[in-house]
């Protein structure tokens, strides 16, 4: 099932467009993302807007992702 799958698999499957494993690699960050951009801004909505600039940057990254890197 794509919640068994791991973070390699998704960005691999990301890298070729799957909008659902993008979807699932948020939901399953998110939460950390934006709890270590709150604790380093202490702004919540700055810590939003880092949140989800860094997601636009995986997502961007994703075709020149290598795990091995």
């Amino acid at each position: 099932t794509d919640t068994d799958a791991t973070d390699v698999e998704l960005m691999t499957r990301i890298a070729r467009g799957d909008d659902q494993a993008l979807a699932l690699l948020v939901q399953r960050h998110q939460n950390a993302v934006f709890s270590t951009a709150y604790r380093m801004l202490g702004d919540r909505t700055e810590a939003e807007d880092l949140t989800q600039l860094t997601f636009i940057r995986v997502w961007k990254a994703a075709p020149g992702y290598s795990p091995t890197a």
